[in-house]
């Protein structure tokens, strides 16, 4: 019988580490119609099956099972794994539940005023003195966006100067921006996990998360290889990195780029343990493999052609692909979310994303 008092956060954590129910199942210990009886609340786990699903998963024990009346002045962690003490964040809420989104200023070109300083264990928050729209009650409405789309900062600007809504980017790859979602951190998630025939569909949009969901497009991108200016080593390809002088940036597990990459050496029959660097580096986001390339301190990773043509890189085209965003369809009269999904059909906005490169901005605002 279901225990209402308990919420059951664990079909979300399995699937931002892409596992299914047998393989988890399977690693765990138990059947997969015992894993699947305590996903639904219809079977509490013993203590050694919770600990067990916790090590396997990466997350503590409270993240995957916590009582329903917990406090909400306690903000649930926001990261998955959870933040680290000393992680700057700002305070927010989605629905009415308590957030926090960490104020990295990788969106930016420095660090971002915060709410307050995440203190041991990643629960607490140490607040920071700031303007109330910062550290107290907000006048205007917020959104949470995670994903990896770095024209998101344009979406930042333009929707604080033409609505007054404040944007909130939680930079994330594709399946840790869903599972945010899932868990209710975030009100929109951007994806790029097309492809590959999997169980969750051909668009790569988990069919379990626990709500009902729009998908609009944003734009279709072009990805590909960025390489050092004036491609020294001649990359033409994926079958060219497979080279022992050649340093390789990856992507992190999870998103949307390596999953591409993958697929691209899988066709051309090429091992990623053969490239120097691929499974020793997970660079986070578009920008920072673009920024590692240009530094020197790597010759060739995969990423956007905007990436690249912003920072002056050398280009091997591997595919085009749609970057959409998720929402939870009882976030869509959100004044937030509302706010954002009209901005999509600016000409304005449509404009500036174009004017990076690499864009093809026609899926805007419709339907996936």
């Amino acid at each position: 019988m279901s225990d209402s008092s308990l919420r059951i956060d664990l079909r979300v954590h399995r699937h931002g580490r892409g596992l299914t129910q047998d393989g988890l199942a399977s690693r765990v210990g138990i059947s997969r119609q015992a894993l699947g009886a305590i996903e639904r609340g219809e079977s509490v786990p013993s203590v050694e099956v919770a600990l067990r699903l916790s090590s396997v998963l990466g997350v503590p024990v409270e993240g995957l099972f916590r009582l329903a009346t917990q406090a909400s002045s306690d903000p649930p962690p926001v990261g998955d794994p959870p933040l680290p003490p000393g992680t700057r964040v700002r305070e927010s809420s989605v629905a009415g539940t308590p957030v926090l989104v960490p104020a990295w200023g990788r969106s930016g070109a420095g660090p971002e005023l915060a709410s307050g300083v995440v203190d041991a264990g990643g629960r607490r928050l140490r607040p920071l003195p700031g303007p109330p729209s910062v550290g107290g009650p907000r006048s205007s409405p917020q959104v949470i966006l995670a994903g990896c789309d770095p024209a998101t900062a344009l979406l930042q600007g333009l929707l604080l100067q033409k609505t007054g809504v404040e944007l909130l980017w939680m930079p994330s790859g594709s399946r840790a921006a869903l599972s945010a979602l899932g868990q209710g951190r975030a009100h929109l998630a951007g994806f790029h996990l097309h492809g590959g025939g999997t169980e969750e569909g051909p668009s790569g949009l988990p069919g379990s998360l626990p709500f009902p969901c729009t998908v609009v497009g944003f734009a279709v991108w072009e990805q590909g290889i960025m390489l050092s200016p004036g491609n020294p080593l001649g990359i033409t390809g994926v079958g060219d990195l497979a080279r022992r002088d050649l340093r390789f940036l990856n992507r992190e597990v999870g998103s949307g780029s390596r999953a591409m990459l993958d697929r691209a050496l899988q066709e051309a029959g090429v091992e990623g343990a053969d490239i120097p660097g691929y499974d020793r580096t997970a660079a986070s986001g578009h920008w920072s493999v673009a920024q590692g390339v240009a530094s020197g301190a790597a010759d060739a990773g995969v990423g956007i052609r905007a990436a690249a043509r912003s920072f002056g890189l050398a280009w091997a085209p591997l595919e085009e692909e749609r970057y959409d965003l998720v929402i939870p369809d009882h976030l869509l009269d959100d004044p937030g979310v509302a706010a954002l999904l009209d901005l999509l059909g600016s000409s304005h906005l449509r404009a500036q994303v174009e004017s990076l490169g690499g864009y093809d901005v026609r899926p805007m605002g419709l339907p996936a």
